[in-house]
Formats: C-alpha cells, structure tokens, sequence
C-alpha cells in the first residue's frame, strides 16, 4: 500500500504576526509514495527544490476542523467537472491558503482506502512559487493516512507547548476529535453528518433523526450511499427518493442476489481496489455464465436481472431521477428497478450495474443505488459493468496499439456502450486516454 509523509528539514525563522504560524514555519517536503508534492520552482531565487516554505499551525488545524469530512464524504467524480466548492475548501490542500502557495493536493475517500492526487501548477507566471510534481490519484491505507497526519499533529502541538506559545482553538479542536474516534456512537454520528456534506455538529437534527429511523428500512451501507446526494433545501430530497422506492418499477427476480456477498473477502482483500474487484467478479461471472466472450445481448444481459428485455422502458421525460435504484423491501414482493438513464448504451450499462449491485450488496440492504458518487462501491459497479459488457482485453485488441477515436466508437458499436464507456476503459487501464485520441 502507498504512504503518505510529512518531512521537516528544519525549523526556519518566521516574521509573521501571528506566533502560532511564525514559529511553526518549517522547510517541509510532503510526499506521496516518496514523490515529494511539494517539489517547486522558486522564482524568486531561481531554483527547484522539493522543500517549501510554509508554517504548519494552519496545516495542522486544517486537517483537524476538516478530519470527519476528509473521511466520509465522497466525491461526485463521475459527473465530470470540479466538485462543489464547499466540498473543495474541505479536501483540497490549496483551502490551507493565509496567503502561502501550497501544493494543489487532494485527499478523497472512497470509503475503503484515501485518494490523494497532486496537480502541477506550472503555467502561472504571477506566482513566486510553482509546484512542478503531478501525482495520479494514489491510494493510502486509511490507517497510513491517519497516522501521518497524527503525527503531524503532534508535532505542531509539541512544538507550540515547548514554545510556550497556546494552540488554540488546533488543541481543543483535535481533542475533540481524538476523543470521539474513541467513541463508537458518537464517530457514527460525525460520519453521517459528513456523508450529508456537514461540518460536525452542523447537520439539522431532524435531518440526522430521520436518517436513523431509516436504518432497518434501508440498510446502513445502503443509505451511506445515498444521503450524500441529498440536498435539503432543493428538490432531492431524502422523502422525494423514498418516493421513488415506493413507487412502481420494474418487476426483476435479481437471480445472482449474494453469490458474491458471500465471497467479499475474495473481491475486497487487503489491497484489491474496487475496480480490481470489479473486473474481477465480471470476468467471473462470464466463465460461470457466458458468454466467455464477444458482446453480450440484451437476452442474456437482462436475464441476469430476471426481467424480460421487452418490459425494460427508459424513463418517461420529465421524470429524471436522481439515482438509479432497485428495491427489495419485501420477501412477500418482487424486487423493483427504477432506472435512470435513456440511451439504449446507457440503459445496458445501466442494467450491469444493477447487476453488480445485486450480487455484492449486504443482505441487510433492501435498497441498491447507483449514483454519480466515487465510493467503493459506485467504482466497483462501474469497473464491472464495463467488463462485463465490453472485456478490456477485447477492445485493446480490437482497437489496435494506437488507438483512435474512429476505433473506439466502432468499439463502443460493436458492444453497444457508448465511446465514451470504451474511453474511460481504456484509459483506467493505462491504454489510451481523451487527450491522447487521435482523429
């Protein structure tokens, strides 16, 4: 598994007002996987280094004030473009701010393990300092993560306490924290909040009430997907997606319910990432069940749900949905669908989801969502879906060692997904990427 660290050359000489930032300055190198993030170039003196200069204290009370955030409140990374700003002042380094430049680093949980991703600043002549280093989405342990940032903590808390210099609010905050990682009922409560997008203590207490009166109805694991799509004050709210599970849908007998619940361990052992899992149980399931290869037809890509093609309708316009959702709220009811999507490509890709939903979802879990979420469990459903339908080893052969954008629609064609589908195939296995197609 990848590390995270926290180096200090050394303690540097800080002119600024505030005693609790001048005497933390520090030449410090962070690194992911020893690739330093913070290897920069001075303008100013002219020279590349991998140490910055910045003061600590803020580095410190920013993961502290944010520590329930950076853990339990995923990305809508799927959906394309920034995540809201709100989300960004919370898991992105550059929040820091006090007027110093640091490195554009990100950390986002997927539940399973922390996400952190390093952005080149090169192009911005009016900064005296560029940071040079891109490092791709990496994944850390949550335990790594943690312990490097705890220890960071410490450091800046002993610093200041040998200084005599107070640590407020950084000592109070993080005694908070540490005092309710410590508590079961209590880290559940702050978990929630943060999956609803709240700083601790800030979420509505009616809002947190109805979601606990949810749990036998819906599952947990379920609802840890769902609530944080939900948005109180607009029209996604949690009573109009209760609504959508009550409604009628489409009748499914889901066949492969548990043949993997039972196998987790298999799909999610210590470091298998989800789209690893995915791939995985896809590849699988076409053994088990065919076809061992080619395209998979409507027949057998719906007989997997135990619907018949013909009884599988887009949405009507007008009824957008927020989620994707499949309902077994009853062992004396069939299993529903709601379906969100209304291109035939997206429906099927839709529709293996589902598939994947079904065979690995908790069994306590009466709902099965699929939303734009980057948690675990949204990455695995779509790392099986594109294997199921459209098998990588396939399309990297059909579309030739340098590939296209022509090759990949005739892909995307041949195994009816969409070229878009066959891109982030190919890309999420190194082969090709958006920038990199050719006409």
């Amino acid at each position: 598994m990848s590390t995270l660290s926290f180096h200090i050359d050394e303690w540097l000489q800080g002119d600024d007002p505030d005693p609790r930032r001048a005497l933390t300055l520090a030449s410090l190198v962070v690194a992911v996987d020893n690739v330093p993030a913070t290897r920069l170039f001075d303008d100013w003196a002219k020279t590349v280094t991998d140490r910055a200069r910045l003061p600590l204290y803020p580095l410190a009370e920013w993961f502290a004030a944010n520590w329930w955030r950076l853990h339990h409140e995923a990305p809508h990374e799927s959906i394309g473009g920034p995540p809201p700003m709100d989300w960004r002042l919370s898991h992105d380094l550059a929040a820091v701010g006090g007027g110093f430049v640091w490195p554009r680093m990100r950390f986002a949980s997927d539940d399973l393990t922390m996400q952190v991703s390093v952005r080149a600043l090169r192009n911005a002549p009016w900064e005296p300092v560029r940071h040079l280093n891109d490092i791709p989405a990496t994944a850390l342990d949550l335990g790594s993560f943690d312990a490097a940032v705890d220890q960071l903590i410490a450091l800046v808390l002993d610093r200041l306490r040998e200084l005599d210099i107070s640590a407020e609010p950084l000592a109070t905050i993080w005694a908070d924290v540490t005092a309710e990682r410590s508590d079961e009922e209590v880290a559940d409560w702050r978990a929630w909040e943060a999956r609803l997008g709240y700083d601790p203590g800030e979420a509505p207490e009616q809002l947190m009430e109805q979601i606990g009166s949810l749990f036998v109805r819906t599952g947990k694991a379920a609802l840890a997907e769902i609530v944080p799509v939900i948005e109180p004050d607009t029209e996604m709210t949690l009573d109009r997606l209760l609504a959508i599970a009550d409604a009628p849908g489409i009748s499914a007998t889901l066949p492969l319910t548990g043949r993997a619940s039972s196998e987790r361990h298999r799909y999610f052992s210590d470091g298998t990432t989800p789209w690893d899992a995915g791939r995985a149980m896809a590849r699988q399931l076409r053994y088990d069940e065919g076809p061992a290869s080619g395209p998979i037809d409507d027949k057998r890509l719906f007989d997997f749900l135990g619907i018949a093609r013909g009884r599988v309708k887009p949405p009507a316009a007008g009824t957008d949905l927020p989620i994707g959702l499949g309902v077994r709220t009853s062992r004396h009811r069939r299993p529903t669908l709601h379906f969100r999507r209304r291109s035939p490509e997206a429906l099927r890709f839709e529709a293996a989801r589902f598939v994947a939903e079904s065979m690995i979802a908790p069994e306590e879990d009466q709902l099965l969502p699929l939303t734009d979420l980057a948690t675990a469990r949204q990455k695995f459903q779509r790392a099986f879906a594109a294997e199921l339908l459209a098998p990588i080893d396939e399309i990297v052969e059909l579309v030739g060692p340098a590939p296209s954008t022509d090759a990949v629609e005739n892909a995307g064609a041949t195994y009816r997904v969409s070229p878009l589908a066959i891109f982030n195939h190919l890309d999420n296995h190194q082969r090709m990427s958006l920038q990199e197609a050719t006409s």
